[in-house]
């Protein structure tokens, strides 16, 4: 063979390892391939089983893979802080904490719902307490049947809660509205009328049901389950009682975003396309239908039910869904976080203004 004819040869191989080299760069930059998403399968997350379900990942181009967790969002977050996926699903609460440890590496995706009424408070049977009226305003009495119920402090009450949830931080501003002491977890103090026992979510009915805990304090299921399964049990109050709002919200690091941008745009596309489709009311009863089936349970439909009817199902991250993230970390006392830097970590704003 002529020396010519070498150097072709020699050229063309050096164009197709190239190409090759293109590809496998592409891929890496994860403009093909498949996202993992952690979730909970529980409501709250209705977009991502829609999405799943309903095939809005594939009409928007993208492969993903879901991958639900127990407990609460900070085990989804865990997940995409381990590496084992790309994106997690969870509420205000485990995205402030990751802010707080993680502020450079921390990215949001989007909120896909604002809502208020989520987290609940369930007391068992024979505490005393009174239940919050907001039309009352009644927290002077629900103040006094809180001291009365632990003895002036003496005996505390105990609460289930999962800490480092979105539930947490709720429950601790509900507490402040009322005037409500409380022991923070390890905290000893004496004369706190409420003691914070630190349960993963998806444990606290048992223990309500086996008396190691006196309220538990948590977003649903749980207190529709507790209220169901626990006879003479009672809803105290929620969230909605001081008008505090949630988010349900997707957040990657900032390594997953500069390698993976153009499959996490594809990614938002499908929830906006999901979140469009659960916005009709004719597709109401459908929705239900299938988050049910998804989460699972006698009581999932009701659950369900009630949290569509508080639910706004939108793509976006709003000036009102940052503010609700800031507020959340002022309840966490982490006073480094502004509100400008909760709007801006949001790097897909004019991605979504899009759509």
């Amino acid at each position: 063979m002529d020396s010519k004819k070498i150097l072709v040869l020699v050229v063309v191989a050096i164009i197709a390892v190239a190409a090759v080299g293109i590809v496998i760069s592409n891929m890496n930059k994860g403009e093909e391939g498949t996202l993992k998403v952690s979730y909970l399968k529980k409501v709250g997350y209705e977009t991502q089983m829609i999405a799943d379900q309903k095939g809005f990942f594939k009409d928007a181009g993208i492969n993903i893979e879901s991958v639900p967790v127990t407990g609460s969002g900070q085990d989804a977050v865990n997940l995409l802080l381990s590496g084992d996926v790309d994106i997690a699903a969870t509420g205000e609460g485990p995205v402030a904490t990751t802010l707080n440890k993680y502020l450079d590496n921390t990215v949001i995706v989007c909120g896909v719902n604002l809502y208020t009424g989520g987290h609940v408070w369930v007391s068992k049977a024979g505490t005393g307490l009174v239940a919050y009226n907001k039309t009352l305003d009644n927290k002077a009495e629900v103040l006094e049947s809180f001291k009365t119920a632990s003895s002036d402090g003496a005996s505390p009450l105990k609460v289930g809660i999962q800490k480092g949830s979105t539930t947490e931080s709720e429950f601790k501003g509900w507490l402040k509205a009322m005037g409500i002491t409380y022991n923070d977890f390890a905290d000893k103090t004496p004369g706190k009328y409420v003691r914070l026992i630190d349960l993963k979510a998806n444990t606290l009915v048992s223990a309500m049901a086996t008396g190691d805990v006196d309220i538990l304090a948590a977003s649903q299921p749980y207190p529709s389950q507790a209220l169901s399964q626990i006879s003479g049990s009672f809803q105290v109050g929620s969230n909605a009682d001081v008008d505090s709002y949630s988010i349900a919200v997707y957040i990657t690091t900032k390594t997953v975003y500069d390698e993976k941008k153009g499959l996490i745009e594809k990614f938002i596309k499908g929830l906006d396309l999901a979140s469009k489709w659960m916005a009709d009311p004719a597709h109401k009863e459908e929705c239900v239908n299938i988050c049910a089936e998804v989460i699972g349970g006698a009581d999932a439909k009701n659950t369900v039910q009630a949290a569509y009817d508080i639910s706004e199902w939108k793509v976006a991250w709003s000036d009102k869904m940052a503010n609700t993230l800031y507020k959340t970390c002022q309840k966490k006392g982490f006073t480094g976080i502004t509100e400008t830097v909760c709007s801006d970590k949001c790097l897909f704003k004019e991605y979504i203004a899009s759509l």
